[in-house]
């Protein structure tokens, strides 16, 4: 007697990364890294990632003392925005205080919403 049971599809985590599926070997190795090793943050678990042997599969294991656990992931990279980074003028420049900076700030944002009903 055979009983037949659905297979389940293999879960795909989303990991964000700058340029999604077009990012770099090494940067899609480091977003997954960084995605299985932070909430592992204050716990006595480690975890160690190696790319796998098809494209989105990474090896993952995880070590607790002298345990390991060996886990296969499947990765769909998305786009993660790149920071924006502006310029924004202020005396004394990276010098200044931080009271200096912010006020800077706040009026390279306000200032193109004056005479609008947009407030920032």
């Amino acid at each position: 007697t055979v009983a037949f049971v659905v297979q389940a599809a293999p879960v795909v985590v989303n990991v964000p990364v700058i340029n999604g599926e077009n990012a770099t070997k090494e940067a899609k190795l480091a977003a997954v890294e960084a995605h299985v090793t932070q909430p592992l943050e204050g716990t006595p678990i480690t975890a160690t990632v190696v790319a796998g042997s098809k494209a989105g599969e990474y090896i993952v294991t995880y070590h607790n003392g002298n345990e390991e656990t060996v886990k296969t992931l499947t990765v769909a990279f998305v786009v993660q925005a790149a920071p924006v980074v502006v310029n924004v003028p202020v005396i004394n420049g990276e010098n200044a205080t931080k009271e200096a900076k912010l006020a800077a700030v706040e009026a390279h944002v306000t200032q193109p919403l004056e005479g609008t009903p947009i407030t920032a």
